[in-house]
């Protein structure tokens, strides 16, 4: 198809003619946004709204269209910040994969997606009008952005910011997603193939249509950010990142407490849980080839990583199993209780948590002033408001000594659990202010608007960070 094809369409091509056909042909995937998109975003005071018979065909016509290239059936979904009656219907109707609504990170909820399809964000189609679908825009391969949304400022923004590669000429609900589907028939050059076949009734349309109608529908919420997938089973894999160069006590994951190392210590406890599988991470052949010794499981990972869960992404991504969630292990505390890691795997099960870690109560004055103990600041679903190494909250009135007899307070057990799209997502978040400020990573997490649930654990934690420490753990055994 010549550059001159563009001139059919009203659109603003942001992206040129040629490279958007070049993306349009690695698409194995469509995701739009509801509200904007297929209607034009007013609602009644009861919360639902109606949708375009024509936007609605014109997907039908999409999918068609990709049925005919492929041979099967290309996954869709909705993804939405709202829950009405009208999307939970026409996803239904429709035969879409997932809908997910109430969503307040959206890439989130299109990782999550990709991977139930074992899709790159890169082979996904995004239909999108508006502020909160952008982190979705920044990683999906071809982004359409619906006309209403021109005339702000957000649409300069979209296009500056490389998030946008058309702009239809109609607006949801009025023909905005029909021009999308023509604009990836054309792109596809079998635009005239599927009119011809969807006019003539042909056998291979209704065969498109007797399989889409066998689909399920997958309906999900995302409160608080959080992915509940009633129908997913998690698998649970323990990493252990271990460094060999530490700056207080190198080589500490190699020292012998009572004939076995404290590498050694923290793997057995951890296959005592109820985790389906452990492995050490390390960036030193030493302590792999120690792990491999004893009948561990480790890989290697690259030496430059800032942190644990950066090593955990990288140990994930070399593994052959999927898992739904990965817990970060410290890899310095050798009696670590099993049952401490199961009471973060128990609420992983559920599926509705996208980050987790542990705390414990705080019940005199010298641990709760001593800046060494991470502090945490919990809302009414017992996830972290804010982290730090200052008493919060402020006790108005009441004498120092005795704030901790007026609240409850909580310091941080730094044991994590992380979903694995959301994983993948805080690794490629640039450092933040209150991280810099407090020197603590979960800062940038909560910045960008994760929520971390904090699970109250009853078992001390008892970490070697310098030699001395080796005495206290010697007594304890």
């Amino acid at each position: 198809m010549s550059e001159n094809s563009s001139l059919f369409f009203e659109g603003k091509f942001i992206t040129r003619f040629n490279v958007l056909q070049q993306k349009m042909q690695h698409i194995k995937a469509f995701v739009f946004d509801w509200d904007g998109v297929f209607n034009n975003g007013h609602k009644n005071y009861e919360g639902s709204n109606s949708f375009s018979e024509v936007d609605s065909f014109g997907i039908t016509m999409m999918r068609f269209s990709y049925y005919l290239q492929h041979g099967k059936h290309a996954p869709v979904a909705v993804i939405t910040g709202e829950q009405n009656k009208a999307s939970f219907y026409f996803a239904q109707r429709e035969h879409y994969n997932h809908i997910f609504y109430r969503v307040g990170h959206k890439e989130a909820a299109l990782r999550f997606f990709c991977e139930q399809h074992q899709l790159q964000p890169s082979e996904v189609l995004f239909v999108f009008d508006d502020v909160l679908d952008l982190s979705a825009a920044a990683i999906a391969g071809v982004r359409i952005l619906v006309q209403h949304a021109c005339n702000s400022l957000f649409a300069d923004y979209a296009v500056r910011k490389n998030l946008v590669d058309y702009i239809t000429s109609n607006d949801g609900n009025n023909g905005a997603l029909r021009e999308a589907t023509e604009l990836y028939m054309f792109a596809n050059n079998n635009f005239e193939e599927t009119i011809d076949q969807r006019v003539a009734f042909s056998k291979q349309f209704q065969t498109f249509i007797s399989q889409r109608n066998e689909l399920v529908t997958n309906f999900h919420t995302m409160q608080n950010n959080s992915i509940i997938s009633p129908n997913s089973t998690n698998k649970i894999v323990g990493i252990i990142p271990a460094r060999y160069a530490s700056t207080r006590f190198p080589g500490k994951p190699l020292i012998d407490i009572q004939g076995k190392t404290m590498i050694q210590r923290v793997y057995e406890q951890a296959k005592k849980s109820l985790l389906q599988k452990v492995v050490v991470a390390t960036d030193d052949e030493r302590i792999y080839d120690h792990v491999v010794s004893f009948g561990g499981e480790a890989v290697m990972t690259a030496a430059h990583h800032a942190s644990g869960t950066d090593r955990c992404f990288d140990a994930l991504q070399q593994l052959d199993e999927k898992f739904d969630y990965v817990v970060n292990i410290q890899g310095d505390e050798p009696l670590i209780n099993p049952q401490q890691i199961n009471e973060l795997v128990e609420v992983l099960k559920s599926g509705e948590v996208e980050l987790a870690t542990q705390m414990v109560g705080v019940n005199d004055y010298e641990t709760l002033f001593n800046v060494g103990e991470v502090k945490i600041e919990l809302n009414k679903n017992n996830e972290a408001l804010c982290f730090s190494r200052s008493v919060i909250p402020f006790m108005k009135g009441v004498d120092e000594k005795e704030w901790h007899l007026h609240h409850h307070y909580y310091r941080h057990v730094g044991m994590y659990a992380y979903r694995v799209g959301v994983l993948d997502a805080i690794t490629k978040l640039p450092v933040s202010s209150l991280e810099n400020a407090e020197s603590l990573e979960q800062m940038r997490w909560l910045e960008n608007g994760f929520k971390i649930k904090c699970v109250e654990t009853k078992y001390e934690s008892h970490c070697v960070d310098t030699p001395e420490d080796v005495e206290a753990i010697l007594h304890l055994l």
